[in-house]
């Protein structure tokens, strides 16, 4: 301990007097700790720390499978499907469905939308098997159709909105003019992994047999808990049985639909799991290049310290205790740039969740903890070795009889130099891989920025309105309401255009529904073509700036009394009307057996709808006034 603090004294003298490498070197060290914890608490976080719920090896995704009729491999559940799905498997402990659930709470100040999720029996005590801190979970008799509302609160919700008091369990809230009592509240670090900014919960309450998207429908997402000793390829085996049952038990609407289950953090992560370990790998680059920049200036001050170094052999100390102070010196400056380079982590860990893109996945859970600092801790000793070896070994045998001579030194500068040549070259070779790599990506974000996406979205602004069901059940509600507002915002200075879509593009919301053309057989089970199906106002194509390619584009008077119409893109023009102009002709999307016939009016330009980086598929608009519903978004 004597000669070890003996070091550390010496070493910080040391320091003190080469303050132009000493502070060279701690920006170098504190930059790149930096930028590896921020990085890794990150990285750490989403793709390694398994899920904050009880086993969580057990959790799986529940898809449902189209690949054989050319569809997603992925896709939601339909209602009925999940029902049978839960109700014939053996391999699971419980299955439950969620969906985004968007009220607005009235009541508590001003009226706002909330973010919230509504869940099926048994999500929370089953699957992801968690309690409420107070009151009490869902229970069977919550999820009946017809139940009385009630809802869980998150603890920040509890604290925010309800004070934070132990009587907030049981007191009635207002959500979209419907009452829910607050039954429980969750504890303060849950947070679902799916839609995991919910600050509430409700049951679904399904009635399976008014359920609107029937059992051809795709409108939930599905998690389940595997039984105690189950295995994921034994529960993909039984649901691909039971997807074979329903297929031969409902042909129409399953021909070519399976299940497929995926590991639940995979299916999490997945989408952003390629990215993060790209910057992991290049802040890894950094911390190498630090390293080596650092060792650059320990050689350069090694070599003129050689002098220094050899009287201190002469008086007797081995190459070994010449080593130890030499690392003791790099080891205090690790230290001291590991601290500061922790502090800017821990900024830089603030700064990359804000910059991160909405619906990152477990972005919630990202912070600085324990694990964190072991790693900033690792890193830092890591470092200082990595830096500080090579000049202490370089420098630790020296040539007494020559070190004493100008031609000594000279050699010593010599091969001193020899190994920070190599050094520099290995220096400029991982600055290049990385100059490369961040020119690609700029490049590339230059290309998605630049790439046509068949609207204009330049100075257009968006709002999604959620209008409750319990006020607006009448069709002719949902319509005054929305027109009322359209024709009001259109008075606000400035705006050049106004109109109402059902979902904006490259939202990330998807609305596919089968179709047959008047004139041609039905289609055979499980090869229907799906195009994606949106309500529009008159005036949204002008307002986004989709081409019209031909024909014409909605008017006023294509209301809820005049004769169905609809747009098509380019794509399912060309695919099905390859041999005649499309307009005037007619295509239904409901029940074959009870068609709505939509006669085609216009042919608009594709767009890409669920990425910059996706072809647009078959595409269809519909006017808002013939088909009202209560969540629209203003253009």
């Amino acid at each position: 301990m004597t000669g070890l603090l003996q070091d550390l004294r010496f070493s910080f003298r040391g320091l003190l007097r080469r303050p132009s490498i000493t502070v060279a070197a701690l920006l170098t060290l504190t930059l790149a700790i930096g930028a590896s914890t921020a990085i890794f608490s990150v990285v750490d976080r989403i793709l390694f720390r398994p899920l904050p719920f009880p086993e969580p090896s057990r959790l799986v995704a529940v898809w449902a499978d189209y690949t054989r009729r050319s569809g997603p491999a992925r896709e939601w559940l339909s209602y009925p499907n999940f029902h049978d799905l839960r109700e014939s498997s053996q391999s699971f402990q419980d299955v439950a469905l969620y969906s985004l659930w968007a009220p607005t709470m009235t009541g508590l100040g001003t009226p706002r939308q909330l973010v919230a999720a509504q869940v099926s029996q048994g999500m929370f005590s089953q699957v992801l098997a968690v309690s409420p801190l107070m009151g009490r979970g869902f229970q069977p008799q919550d999820d009946q159709p017809g139940a009385p509302g009630t809802v869980l609160v998150s603890h920040g919700f509890w604290q925010q909105e309800l004070g934070g008091v132990p009587d907030a369990v049981g007191r009635t809230l207002n959500f979209d003019a419907e009452l829910f009592t607050v039954i429980g509240v969750m504890p303060r670090s849950f947070r679902t992994p799916f839609i995991s900014n919910a600050v509430l919960w409700r049951p679904l309450r399904m009635d399976m047999s008014q359920h609107a998207c029937g059992r051809g429908g795709a409108c939930f997402r599905a998690v389940a808990r595997l039984s105690p000793g189950s295995t994921l390829e034994r529960a993909q085996a039984e649901a691909e049985e039971i997807g074979r049952r329903l297929e031969a038990e409902h042909a129409e609407a399953n021909t070519g639909v399976g299940f497929a289950l995926h590991p639940y953090r995979q299916d999490l992560v997945g989408a952003v799991s390629t990215p993060l370990r790209i910057l992991l790998a290049a802040v890894g680059f950094v911390l190498l290049m630090a390293c080596v920049n650092v060792a650059n200036l320990f050689l350069t001050q090694a070599t003129g310290r050689s002098d220094e170094i050899a009287i201190r052999a002469a008086l007797g100390a081995g190459a070994r205790r010449i080593t130890r102070q030499l690392l003791t010196e790099s080891l205090l400056l690790a230290a001291v740039g590991g601290f500061l380079g922790v502090l800017l982590g821990y900024l830089g860990t603030g700064l990359l969740v804000s910059l991160a893109p909405q619906g990152t996945p477990r972005l919630q859970e990202v912070q600085v903890d324990e694990r964190i600092l072991v790693f900033s801790a690792a890193v830092t000793i890591l470092t200082g070795l990595l830096f500080g070896l090579f000049p202490a070994l370089l420098a630790s045998r020296p040539d007494l009889n020559q070190a004493l001579h100008a031609a000594g030194r000279s050699r010593a500068v010599a091969a001193g130099g020899r190994l920070r040549s190599v050094l520099v070259v290995g220096q400029v070779g991982l600055a290049l891989m990385l100059l490369i790599g961040a020119g690609l990506l700029l490049r590339t974000l230059q290309n998605l920025r630049t790439e046509d996406v068949g609207f204009r979205p330049e100075k257009v602004l968006a709002m999604n309105i959620a209008l409750p069901a319990a006020r607006y059940q009448a069709r002719d509600d949902t319509r005054s309401f929305f027109t009322r507002v359209r024709r009001d915002v259109e008075t606000i200075p400035g705006l050049e255009s106004v109109a109402l879509t059902n979902t904006v593009p490259l939202a990330g919301a998807d609305g596919d529904v089968n179709f047959n053309i008047e004139g041609q057989p039905p289609w055979r089970p499980g090869e229907e073509p799906a195009v994606w199906f949106r309500l529009v106002s008159d005036g949204y194509l002008a307002t986004m700036g989709i081409p019209l390619l031909a024909g014409r584009d909605f008017g006023p008077a294509d209301d809820q009394q005049a004769p169905p119409v609809v747009i098509i893109n380019e794509n399912l023009a060309e695919r099905f009307f390859s041999d005649r102009s499309p307009l005037g002709q007619r295509i239904n999307v409901n029940n074959p057996q009870q068609p709505v016939w939509r006669q085609i009016v216009g042919v608009a330009r594709n767009i890409r709808n669920f990425g910059i980086r996706q072809e647009s598929r078959y595409a269809m608009y519909a006017p808002f006034q013939q088909l009202p519903v209560r969540n629209m978004s203003l253009v």
